[in-house]
């Protein structure tokens, strides 16, 4: 057998044939791990810089209350205590954050850095304790007293939509859908209901904001820090150019720190203000009250099929309960979207409709969090199969075979416009069924139901969209995620491969993959590639980190940057060779 390497790609000009893979895929020791296991890993916690000060956020105890007197005098009185800051004291000097989502059934929010005169969730931000410590800034932020007023508050899916607090809405028709229904064999219908949930990363949201008086520089555990140095120079009125983010270890993200928060712009507005260093990172229990939730999803399914239990229409109205805010950058349309397009996954669906609605109410604003939209989606989808199976008197799994997509259906578009390029669902579900012993399953199931005992057995099957870029975010109309990404790759005197991209790492191991892709394309060995921290003071921008679009969006990027730099080490090469660059051969 041949043990050599294999090859991949298309190779590059002046190169004879593919360029070989010996790194790409490969099992290697991550070059991530051994600074984070002897303990040296930096994170946004461990920042710190001369003169740093300590902020400390006053939360509202009620879900919905106007906002009266701030009495922050006792506070004030505490030694420790440089400052303590109410929307008025902002409203000069920061913006509140609007995120936009081009196309209709929009309705705008405006998310201020501090509450202003009203608050609209228990634990919004009412104002900010700057002090000399962390425990100082804690002990003040509890002397501070704040007048409410408190109101009613909108608690629920369906008392949003009664008081018609509506702020996204969507609809989607493909095929004809009523007609369809009307002709069909079998109808089924059923309603899902998905709760709330947090991301809980093991580090919780903090950034350290320091201002010289010409540059904003933001030290934060962010997986969008393009995005959020946008946001932050659109909020404080400054040059984009005149903010700066970089991005130290981060302790896991889950797609909460995909996000913008006021926080993050109250904490970068008390800096500029102080002329001080300002240091803030939420505690766990304001990590769970206040930080963006997930997935509470109202999702009605109707499904047609003729009487061979075959798929004929799709009916969906997806719900979701969106908080109080549109989260930036993505808004509420985030996951109804997500849930309503991934619904029809890997089955034919002639025809299909659905309303997608995200609804206010008064409690912390949804935002992305692991797969957005496919855990409801698919739910949904799979258990509508499974009653579906039971009305045609069909096994779950023989369903499935009757309306999985067909492999030479593809490339194949979706009911609800999703492109699926290549796959092969029978053969996957064929070989899971095999792989799980399926009908010896239910076999033993029918021995135990005999006997009086309960076995269950569930089949589930499901597409996930991955790699977004532009054309599925300007699909989406989400004007704030641009969607690219990018890389700079650079060689230095003694030969050392240097990679800058706009994609930071959450603990994916991204350095080890993009040392892997560029050891391959320049012929260099892993420990010749240094990967950077992303700063964007150096690096490149992009969008980031999200959506599992890492392995296409930014290790795609950086090979083509890497390209670019092996054509011009070979055309130089040549040059002083007196050969031609075909001939040039890259080894370490």
């Amino acid at each position: 057998m041949d043990d050599g390497p294999v090859t991949g790609g298309a190779g590059v000009p002046g190169q004879p044939g593919p360029l070989p893979i010996r790194l790409t895929g490969a099992r290697v020791k991550r070059v991530e791990d051994p600074r984070l296991l002897r303990g040296l890993g930096r994170y946004v916690d461990d920042l710190v810089l001369p003169r740093m000060v300590w902020a400390a956020f006053v939360r509202s105890p009620h879900a919905h209350a106007e906002v009266g007197a701030v009495h922050a005098d006792p506070a004030r009185a505490l030694a420790g205590v440089v400052a303590v800051l109410t929307a008025d004291d902002l409203r000069g000097l920061a913006r509140p954050l609007a995120p936009r989502l081009e196309g209709g059934g929009f309705t705008p929010t405006a998310w201020p850095p501090l509450a202003d005169r009203r608050v609209w969730f228990c634990g919004e931000a009412v104002a900010v304790v700057v002090a000399e410590s962390p425990y100082v800034a804690a002990d003040a932020r509890d002397l501070v007293g704040v007048d409410y007023a408190p109101f009613p508050a909108i608690t629920s899916v369906d008392a949003a939509l009664a008081a018609g607090q509506v702020l996204f809405r969507c609809d989607w028709r493909h095929g004809d859908v009523d007609g369809t229904f009307g002709r069909a064999a079998h109808v089924v219908r059923e309603t899902f209901v998905h709760g709330r949930c947090a991301p809980s990363p093991l580090e919780p949201r903090g950034l350290v904001a320091d201002w010289d008086g010409e540059t904003l520089v933001v030290w934060a555990g962010s997986q969008t820090p393009s995005i959020l140095r946008t946001a932050l120079a659109e909020a404080l009125g400054l040059d984009a150019a005149r903010v700066r983010v970089a991005v130290p270890d981060v302790g896991g993200g889950f797609g909460l720190k995909m996000h913008v928060f006021p926080e993050d712009v109250a904490v970068a507005a008390a800096a500029r203000r102080l002329g001080r260093p300002v240091r803030w990172v939420e505690e766990r229990r304001e990590n769970l009250a206040a930080a963006s939730h997930a997935r509470e999803q109202h999702l009605e399914v109707e499904a047609a099929a003729d009487a061979a239990g075959r798929l004929l229409a799709l009916r969906a109205r997806v719900v979701s309960d969106a908080g109080a805010y549109h989260l930036y950058p993505t808004t509420a349309a985030l996951e109804p979207l997500g849930s309503a397009s991934i619904l029809p996954g890997p089955y034919l669906t002639p025809a299909y409709a659905y309303e997608a609605v995200a609804v206010a109410t008064n409690k912390p604003p949804i935002g992305a969090y692991r797969g957005v939209g496919m855990t409801m989606g698919t739910f949904a989808m799979e258990r509508t199969l499974d009653l579906l199976a039971e009305r045609c008197a069909l096994d779950p799994a023989e369903v499935r075979r009757r309306n999985v997509i067909p492999r030479e259906a593809y490339p194949f578009t979706s009911a609800s416009g999703l492109r699926y390029d290549s796959g092969d669902f029978p053969a996957a579900l064929a070989q899971a069924l095999e792989l799980a012993g399926y009908d010896t399953r239910r076999r033993e199931q029918a021995a135990a139901r005999a006997e009086g005992h309960l076995m269950g057995i569930g089949i589930a099957c499901y597409t996930e969209y991955t790699g977004m870029g532009s054309p599925v975010l300007r699909r989406r109309g989400m004007a704030d995620v641009p969607g690219i990404e990018a890389a700079t790759v650079r060689v230095d005197p003694d030969g050392t491969v240097r990679c800058l991209v706009s994609f930071p790492s959450q603990g994916q191991g991204h350095a080890t993959a993009l040392a892997q892709v560029i050891g391959d394309r320049l012929g260099v060995a892993l420990e010749r590639v240094r990967v950077q921290p992303v700063d964007l003071d150096a690096a490149p921008l992009g969008s980031g980190t999200f959506a599992s679009r890492g392995a296409v969006a930014i290790m795609g990027t950086a090979a083509v940057a890497a390209d670019t730099v092996r054509r011009k080490v070979e055309a130089l090469a040549a040059h002083l060779l007196e050969a031609s660059p075909a001939d040039v051969v890259l080894d370490g």
